[in-house]
């Protein structure tokens, strides 16, 4: 409890390098894990055979798009520790990569099989303080991003630590910018429960049922615990 209790004090208190080619990987490093690689950094290797996907962000090294978009792939398959080494060499790459720094803070966050531990929801923290730092350099749609992935935190943080007026405030917050985010229905109903504003959350629940109503996911919280 003193680990969380710290971790939530340094949360609500916050507001607001090399540029080379990886070196060559030896085959027989690969693990029976991970895709075969064909390129490796001193922290991360690219791998081949994972598709052509990419998500275009602001940055000045073509390399570090890639280790990027690497990152992307590899945590839409789960594999968030692998992704993680692929976002923090592309924010090697560009220093500058806010986006970057984003995709560390999400892939440390919460997931359908495993919740944020304190330790890991410091370091999302502190990835996303850069993040924001870095933020007036990139896209109004990439400010978005990280913007939500803070609230998302934060507010189910203030849930967990007994504060549900504070995250009241947030979700409705998220609410009017995006109507129908399902997250942020979730927890807005789970937030009026606990403040016994029932019949608000009976409404509330209701819009999240019919935002959701397609999803493959079935919530449990306002982030995945």
């Amino acid at each position: 409890m003193r680990v969380l209790g710290f971790f939530v004090l340094a949360l609500i208190g916050w507001v607001g390098c090399k540029h080379a080619e990886p070196p060559p990987q030896d085959a027989s490093s690969v693990t029976a894990e991970s895709p075969p690689a064909v390129e490796a950094a001193a922290t991360a290797p690219l791998f081949e055979g994972l598709g052509d996907f990419s998500h275009p962000i602001t940055v000045s090294s073509p390399l570090a798009q890639r280790y990027f978009d690497q990152g992307m792939i590899l945590s839409f398959g789960f594999n968030h520790a692998e992704a993680e080494r692929s976002f923090r060499y592309a924010a090697e790459l560009d220093e500058s990569c806010a986006m970057c720094w984003w995709g560390v803070a999400y892939v440390l966050g919460p997931n359908i099989n495993a919740p944020m531990s304190p330790e890991a929801g410091a370091q999302a923290w502190e990835a996303l303080g850069t993040a924001q730092a870095l933020a007036t350099k990139v896209s109004a749609k990439e400010q978005d991003y990280i913007t939500a992935l803070s609230a998302r935190y934060v507010e189910a943080l203030y849930l967990q630590v007994g504060k549900p007026k504070a995250a009241e405030r947030l979700y409705r917050e998220d609410l009017a910018v995006f109507p129908n985010n399902g997250w942020a229905l979730f927890g807005l109903a789970q937030a009026l429960d606990a403040q016994g504003k029932r019949s608000e959350a009976a409404t509330v629940r209701a819009e999240f049922e019919q935002a959701w109503s397609k999803a493959d996911v079935e919530l449990t919280a306002s982030w995945f615990m």
